[in-house]
């Protein structure tokens, strides 16, 4: 965001136009910051539970001690405009509020790719609705509420272990929607007719999130695309 902001940098934003910073400012205020906010406030809770104490938040403010690390993932994943029913506001949208946060982005991209298909769902269209990622991710978080809970006054070195676990699990599911946008914003921009600006920087921002955890297998990808003409590589519906 500093960058786009800022003109003198590595990459030139100062040549792509405003339309362009600003969805790398905006986008990247969520994708690049509270992505991997989320991220540590999970890892904080497992530092607690090795700690032996999950309210070792008291450090944060007055009255932090009553909330938990892994409280703190869960909210800053999810946002308060979600409020408190069962799949959020898509779906159940009052007086045209939305989310903001990446519950909200997992359940906008499901409408593009068909993964609207949470199983608490009724709607038969899986381009509407609930995605099963989300419903996914809070299964894991609610389970990992209960794995530190369970851990935390073990005496055991690797009480903290299963959490753990729990945590990377979440964090990897978290990538999904921003491989859903990069793809999408692929093929968004993949033409000259359908090309913005604003598409291009939407495209930037979901890539940058996801391209430090992709480039380790790119060459192994190519090298199976290669020598299976292709058909390594799901076919994704697009909309």
């Amino acid at each position: 965001m500093k960058d786009a902001s800022d003109v003198k940098n590595k990459f030139d934003f100062g040549v792509v136009g405003r339309d362009f910073r600003k969805e790398v400012i905006q986008k990247g205020m969520m994708y690049l910051n509270i992505f991997p906010y989320v991220i540590w406030e999970m890892q904080d809770a497992i530092n607690d539970c090795k700690a032996g104490d999950l309210t070792a938040n008291a450090e944060s403010g007055e009255g932090s001690a009553s909330v938990h690390a892994w409280d703190e993932a869960v909210a800053f994943y999810t946002g308060s405009l979600e409020l408190t029913t069962k799949g959020g506001l898509t779906g159940y949208k009052e007086d045209g509020v939305t989310g903001y946060l990446q519950y909200y982005l997992a359940d906008k991209r499901c409408e593009n790719f068909g993964t609207c298909t949470a199983s608490y769902d009724t709607n038969p269209d899986d381009f509407t609705g609930e995605s099963k990622v989300n419903e996914e991710i809070i299964t894991l978080f609610q389970r990992g509420e209960a794995e530190i809970t369970a851990a935390v006054d073990s005496t055991s070195s690797t009480k903290c272990d299963v959490p753990a676990k729990t945590m990377e699990e979440v964090a990897t599911k978290m990538l999904v929607p921003f491989i859903q946008g990069t793809i999408r914003y692929l093929h968004k921009t993949s033409t000259l007719s359908g090309r913005s600006a604003k598409q291009a920087g939407e495209l930037f921002a979901f890539a940058s999130t996801v391209l430090p955890f992709i480039h380790p297998l790119i060459l192994q990808l190519q090298r199976c695309y290669t020598a299976t003409s292709g058909r390594c590589l799901p076919i994704l519906p697009m909309t």
